[in-house]
């Protein structure tokens, strides 16, 4: 979490898009709140011990995931992927059986990551082809956001459990390039899908050039124009805050003070506080109010609390996310899914950079999911111990 603003924030300054407006200093001070507040904790707070073996995966969980998509498949009329590649008409935001979607999606997440960690553990190929079908079903559907999170959680296992030698970061570094790759791959597929769809005509490669404004400092690059996906996802989060920031208009609870709305659309997941804000009359506030580009609608985790309610707003989300983290590095300490927890909780902060993750159902529900069946050892040290204190006790 101490990370992201400030590679972001790098990024953004080399200005590759002219969509981009002018650095914020009340902006700027607050990422750098958020630095100082998580990078104090992240370097102070040992991650705890992993009970060992801990509990070995099965194949039910992996039926029953199979199962769902089959089902959805069958209800929604076909399969996503091959759909938007043969050009068929398609919303890719109704996929999904009613009041079940978003569960199984974060289920899948979870147990993904559970496979993957038991294979890092033991070598097992069960365990490795399970999690490779539940990718598989997690591409099929075309989201982009649920593969992600599963293959970054996964990184973040390698790192945990594995000692990186220079083979396996060259291997990781080039895992990670073919994914940006992809993903930029992906994007124009699905931008030229988009395009075509409501103009009827079919789009150039490099739409995505025109979509962006890439800036003549980016075309004197030479870099293919399907990165300008993956450059725009990692700095239009800061530019769109940024814009957020200036249209609080310097206010503290920022223009409306919605402290119904703050709660309801940003502090809690949204498949429970979207239902209380309708029954509770609250409106959710529309980002377009500020956004640099409409359809480019990442603002960080605070970009929409910002809007709520100006610092108040972001402040809250900011101690809501110190919170659960420090809480699951407590509650993971000693646990026998130690590294599948706190793998899912560095990509709830990871993906912090781009929207709440918080109120983000798919995620934060894997996140919860570990802390309900995650079991301590009953002999378990207290998980807040500084490191100097460890390092102490090596040397002794």
């Amino acid at each position: 979490m101490a990370s992201w603003p400030v590679i972001a924030f790098a990024l953004f300054q080399l200005r590759w898009s002219d969509l981009y407006g002018a650095v914020t200093w009340a902006g700027l001070s607050f990422l750098a709140i958020v630095v100082v507040a998580f990078g104090y904790f992240g370097l102070t707070l040992s991650s705890g011990t992993s009970a060992e073996p801990g509990r070995p995966t099965t194949l039910g969980p992996s039926l029953v995931i199979a199962g769902y998509f089959l089902a959805a498949f069958a209800a929604n009329g076909g399969v996503p992927l091959l759909m938007i590649l043969r050009g068929q008409p398609y919303d890719i935001y109704s996929f999904g059986l009613p009041f079940l979607h978003v569960g199984m999606l974060a289920f899948s997440g979870f147990y993904g990551t559970r496979l993957f960690a038991d294979f890092i553990k033991t070598g097992s190929r069960a365990a490795l082809l399970q999690y490779m079908l539940i990718l598989f079903w997690l591409v099929l559907i075309a989201s982009r956001s649920a593969a992600s999170f599963l293959i970054f959680s996964s990184v973040i296992i390698v790192l945990f459990l594995k000692r990186m030698t220079v083979g396996r970061f060259v291997a990781v570094a080039a895992a990670l390039m073919a994914f940006v790759a992809g993903f930029g791959i992906f994007g124009s597929a699905r931008l030229g899908f988009q395009i075509s769809q409501s103009t009827g005509q079919s789009a150039a490669n490099d739409a995505i050039l025109d979509y962006a404004q890439a800036s003549s400092e980016f075309l004197a690059t030479g870099i293919p124009a399907s990165f300008m996906w993956f450059y725009l996802y990692l700095s239009s989060p800061v530019a769109n805050l940024m814009s957020a920031v200036t249209h609080a208009d310097g206010a503290v609870c920022g223009r409306t003070c919605d402290l119904g709305g703050l709660l309801t659309y940003t502090l809690v997941p949204d498949v429970v506080g979207v239902r209380v804000a309708e029954q509770l009359g609250y409106q959710r506030f529309d980002k377009e109010a500020f956004l640099v580009q409409r359809d480019l609608t990442a603002s960080t985790t605070f970009g929409s609390a910002i809007g709520y309610a100006g610092l108040v707003g972001a402040l809250s989300v900011m101690v809501l996310l110190l919170a659960v983290s420090i809480y699951c590095m407590h509650r993971f300490d000693g646990s026998d899914i130690r590294e599948v927890g706190l793998a899912l909780l560095c990509t709830v902060l990871f993906f912090s950079f781009f929207e709440n993750m918080i109120a983000y159902s798919a995620l934060s529900l894997q996140l919860a999911i570990a802390m309900v069946v995650a079991r301590p050892k009953r002999d378990r040290r207290p998980a807040m111990v500084v490191r100097r204190s460890a390092v102490g006790a090596r040397l002794s």
